[in-house]
Order: structure tokens, then C-alpha cells, then sequence
């Protein structure tokens, strides 16, 4: 009743509208919006009472509204994966894959993506693309990009008065998010704290099938040129998370030029 009362009345308005219809008519007009757009036609209601009511808008126009609701939708999508507007609209296609580390890493991010790989870590010094590769798998596939300081500090404003989230919220919603980058792994303190929620978050995303990548500007320790130094990779690790990533995954040392030193 309530749908044959609702087209009854669109029809009652169709009906009184097109009755003070006299005439119609295609004319070229220019935009009365942007004098730098071209001329188009425009199709025309002539009313009873003289006015006109047109029926087209500005082609132009409305291909710069959609592109600029494109752009706000990406720029959305960016925002919600704590994605840096350096990488906002950045592709596999922009990634520089000079060496052959370079291109196993690209390969396997697309592996990430297709859904045929879940878990990555990419070492390798500054600028060789790792935080940008992870940045485009937080964007595409719905999730989110962290370094390690970020979380720490999260889970420290949890303990806040006027937190909104606590430490367990926290740490589940980093378990439980499609993707999830973790970046600068090595840069923090390393404590017993952070090891132990990292090892929750891993460990939690391992047994669900979801996929994470590790960024960290450290190398692995049978790759340390000091037989052992600060800065290998499994220092910062716990023992079940170093198995973890012994399933399963793929671990890359990415070797290659600083391409922010090009610029």
C-alpha cells in the first residue's frame, strides 16, 4: 500500500510538470561556470510561463566532479591505511626495480596481493622503496600502515585518562585488519613491552591467514659483516615470531641506490 501510495504521488508530480510543458528544444550553450569550458548542447524545457528549465549540464563539468570525488575517495582510502601522501597515488608500475633484490621484492608484494603470499620482511638500507611498496598493499587492499613508534604510542596513550581505545582493542584491531604494514622495525627500544604485543599481533595474524609485512633498515645476522651486531634483524624479534616467519614467507634483503638522493 505504501509503494502504490508512493508512485501515486510521483506520478501526480510528473504529471503536473509535464503539463506546463509547451515545448522542448536542443540549443548550444557555454558554461556558466567555467568560461574555459567548450560550448555544448543542452537540451531545453520550454515552460507555460516562459521559464526554461534545462535538462543537460556541462559535460566538462561533470568529468571535473567525478574526478574530484575520485581523488577525495583515493585520498580517503589513504587516510584510513595511514598511507603519506607521498605514496598516495604511487603503483607497482612507479616502484624502481634496478636490482635484482629490487625486482624479488616487487614480485613478492604482488604475490601479497594476489593473495598467493602472507608474510614478508624487507630489509635493506634507506630508499630503496620498502616503506612504498608496503604503503600501495595498505591502500589496495583496505589496510593499514604503521611504523613501530606509532603503535608504541598508541598503546602508551591507552593507558591516558582520556584514551579511547585500550591496549587489547589496540593490538585486535592490528590482528585482525586485511593488511597490515609495520614499518621501521629497530628503530624503537626494542623493550620486553613492545616485543610482547608484537609477538600477540604477529602471532595472531599468522593463525588467521592474514597477510603482514616487516620493514626494517636492519640485515639478517648470518648476514652481518660483524659476525653480530645491534642492528641484525632477529634482535628485535622474539623466538616465536622468528619461527613464525620460517613458515611461509619470504625474506629479502633489498640492495640498491637511495632513490630519494636522485631527487
Amino acid at each position: 500500500m505504501e509503494n502504490q501510495n508512493g508512485k501515486r504521488f510521483f506520478d501526480n508530480i510528473f504529471q503536473e510538470l509535464t503539463s506546463r510543458v509547451i515545448n522542448t528544444k536542443t540549443v548550444t550553450v557555454k558554461c556558466t561556470k567555467n568560461p574555459e569550458h567548450k560550448e555544448y548542447e543542452a537540451e531545453v524545457i520550454v515552460n507555460e510561463d516562459g521559464s526554461e528549465t534545462f535538462l543537460t549540464v556541462c559535460p566538462e563539468c561533470l568529468r571535473d566532479a567525478e574526478l574530484k570525488a575520485e581523488r577525495e575517495r583515493k585520498v580517503s582510502e589513504c587516510k584510513k591505511a595511514n598511507v603519506e601522501p607521498e605514496f598516495y597515488n604511487k603503483t607497482f608500475e612507479d616502484y624502481r626495480a634496478e636490482t635484482d633484490s629490487q625486482k624479488a621484492a616487487l614480485e613478492a608484494v604482488k604475490e601479497v596481493y594476489s593473495g598467493n603470499l602472507k608474510k614478508i620482511v624487507l630489509l635493506g638500507s634507506y630508499g630503496t622503496g620498502k616503506t612504498m611498496l608496503a604503503s600501495i598493499l595498505a591502500r589496495d587492499m583496505k589496510g593499514k600502515i604503521y611504523s613501530m613508534y606509532e603503535i608504541s604510542t598508541m598503546i602508551r596513550q591507552s593507558y591516558t585518562v582520556k584514551a579511547e581505545k585500550t591496549e587489547l582493542e589496540i593490538v585486535n584491531e592490528l590482528a585482525s585488519v586485511p593488511f597490515l604494514a609495520i614499518d621501521e622495525v629497530g628503530r624503537t627500544n626494542g623493550s620486553n613491552s613492545e616485543k610482547n604485543w608484537l609477538s600477540y599481533i604477529l602471532d595472531k595474524r599468522h593463525v588467521r591467514g592474514l597477510p603482514f609485512v616487516l620493514i626494517s633498515n636492519g640485515h639478517l645476522s648470518r648476514n652481518c659483516p660483524n659476525g653480530g651486531c645491534e642492528k641484525c634483524f632477529e634482535n628485535y624479534m622474539d623466538g616465536d615470531v622468528i619461527s613464525r616467519l620460517r613458515q611461509d614467507s619470504k625474506v629479502i634483503d633489498i640492495v640498491g641506490k637511495d632513490y630519494r638522493a636522485k631527487k
